[in-house]
């Protein structure tokens, strides 16, 4: 997907950079899955690499590409020293982020999960002490507090004042409903993600920074 620039002198070579040969990888591949899909029941090794190419992982990456290879990422201009604050001989520009850790025990697991779904424990015939068990509704964060128990985890709901990041974790194999979007390639698809946000919050959503408001 990348060739190297060719360098004028053999002293100026640690300038040369790398360049994207094209910028719709991912469009050329799905006209090639196109092209194959109808195969795959006459050979193996075409239905392997169907299999590969319709990947979720690999069709990001091919995603992920062609958005850097159509864009000019430039270094930024230099910032201005005026009204900038000092600290131990240092510049520090006045609008600078302070990024604030959280404190973790050792031992402790640090473990949030987000419910997707009501769950009330005098409902639940499988659980052996009903008293013990924690109610939430959908959209409520817990913190994972015991995992000792395979069956049963230990809970309790997050009541961290900052905003953090929620963990992911590897979901066993399931059917998954698939949300396409099409378009063209680069226009469209960032607004229609966020229409589907503003209109529905409880059920689509986006990664956070931190410290954002």
């Amino acid at each position: 997907m990348f060739e190297w620039e060719e360098p004028g002198a053999h002293e100026r070579l640690e300038d040369s950079k790398l360049e994207a040969v094209s910028d719709n990888n991912l469009e050329l591949v799905n006209e090639i899955l196109e092209d194959i899909s109808p195969l795959v029941n006459k050979d193996e090794n075409i239905a392997e690499l169907v299999g590969i190419l319709k990947e979720p992982h690999f069709q990001s990456l091919l995603e992920a590409h062609d958005i850097v290879a159509s864009k000019c990422y430039d270094s930024p201009p230099s910032s201005p020293e005026v009204n900038n604050s000092s600290v131990n001989n240092q510049i520090v520009p006045v609008d600078a982020i302070r990024i604030l850790g959280i404190h973790k025990r050792a031992g402790e697991p640090l473990v949030f999960v987000k419910c997707h779904f009501d769950y009330n424990p005098y409902n639940d015939n499988l659980i052996p002490c009903k008293e013990a068990g924690l109610k939430f509704s959908k959209g409520e964060i817990l913190q994972i507090v015991n995992r000792e128990d395979p069956n049963w985890w230990q809970v309790e709901f997050d009541r961290h004042e900052i905003q953090i990041y929620e963990e992911v974790a590897k979901m066993p194999p399931f059917q998954r409903k698939t949300l396409v979007l099409i378009g063209a390639q680069g226009v469209g698809r960032r607004s229609l993600k966020n229409r589907f946000i503003v209109l529905n919050p409880t059920r689509f959503g986006t990664t956070v920074p931190l410290g954002k408001e």
